[in-house]
């Protein structure tokens, strides 16, 4: 059971071991092949710790072009992740929902499959922890109640629905409609996939897409992972805590940019994930509809030829991006 986080539930690890710190930074730098490519992502979407660890390694490597992967290697194994707030046992009650078992995590909090005693129907209850690295004690609340409002102002087949969201001591929920199956990153890397299959499944993600833009919202962070197929084929969109609605300029413009983690802004804003920005997403320049569709084909060009379209390394592409190749 997946809902809208990148990690599956029974394991912190779904694919097999972790990589080493090497193989890690092969994929960072553009080394490894095209296979090697592909179970490196497969696994990475699965496992909070290589997700932090990658993101370690980017941070690293960018502001040090010239170092080799070895430092990289010994500058990662010396982090340690930070770890979430205990879990929440089976039975506990966070309002009318019912905890049944957890099914995810994620650096920014825990999903649960859940039960509402009101409706009798299970559900997904996203926990965000106000204490995620990162963020301070505010903006963590901030930013999931953004989330609710603007995912519970869709109503479509292709976008995952929102039920309620609310306060759990000092943590905030979100509930949501509990979909079975994987994520498409997950789903791509579990068989050969035909193209009129991979298209097909594009499509549908692209129409969910498409009733966020006519509701008036940017997702900002459109993603492999980002994306829901369920055993039953039906495909829904997911995860739109960055969407941009009635957002500054000046607020969407405070960008880092590193590697291909979402990344944060100067204030704990997330505000993407680098491999699949826009030229005015990475520049730090308002978005708008359009910065979904860039990440919507880099995503479909990279799930059909199974590359980058702009290269391998995350310098390569976005400096090819950048300068709009």
């Amino acid at each position: 059971m997946i809902t809208d986080i990148d990690e599956p539930a029974a394991a912190q690890d779904p694919v097999g071991a972790c990589p080493d710190d090497a193989a890690l930074v092969e994929l960072l730098v553009g080394r490894a092949g095209a296979l090697g490519r592909r179970m490196l992502h497969a696994h990475v979407d699965g496992c909070a710790r290589c997700r932090e660890l990658l993101a370690h390694l980017a941070r690293f490597n960018s502001g040090m072009p010239e170092r080799g992967i070895e430092d990289a290697a010994t500058l990662a194994s010396t982090r340690t992740p930070s770890r979430a707030p205990g879990a929440i046992i089976g039975g506990t009650r966070i309002g009318h929902f019912e905890i049944v078992e957890e099914i995810g995590r994620g650096g920014m909090g825990t999903v649960y499959a859940a039960l509402d005693t009101r409706l009798a129907r299970r559900v997904a209850i996203k926990l965000v922890h106000a204490s995620a690295p990162g963020t301070d004690d505010a903006e963590p609340s901030q930013r999931l109640l953004r989330e609710a409002q603007a995912m519970a102002a869709i109503t479509h087949p292709n976008v995952v629905t929102v039920y309620e969201a609310g306060t759990f001591g000092a943590e905030v929920f979100l509930a949501m409609e509990l979909v079975d199956g994987d994520t498409l990153a997950q789903w791509l890397s579990l068989a050969r996939r035909p193209w009129p299959a991979i298209v097909r499944v594009f499509v549908e993600a692209g129409r969910g897409l498409a009733a966020a833009h006519r509701a008036g919202l940017v997702h900002r962070d459109f993603k492999p992972t980002n994306v829901l197929v369920a055993t039953d084929g039906r495909v829904r969109v997911t995860d739109f805590g960055l969407v941009q609605a009635g957002m500054s300029e000046a607020e969407a413009a405070r960008t880092w940019v590193h590697g291909d983690a979402s990344t944060r802004s100067g204030t704990g804003m997330l505000v993407g994930t680098p491999r699949y920005m826009a030229p005015e997403q990475l520049r730090g320049d308002t978005v708008d509809a359009r910065s979904d569709q860039f990440a919507f084909c880099v995503a479909l060009f990279e799930a059909l030829w199974l590359r980058h379209p702009f290269g391998d390394g995350p310098r390569e592409r976005v400096d090819a991006v950048r300068e709009g190749a």
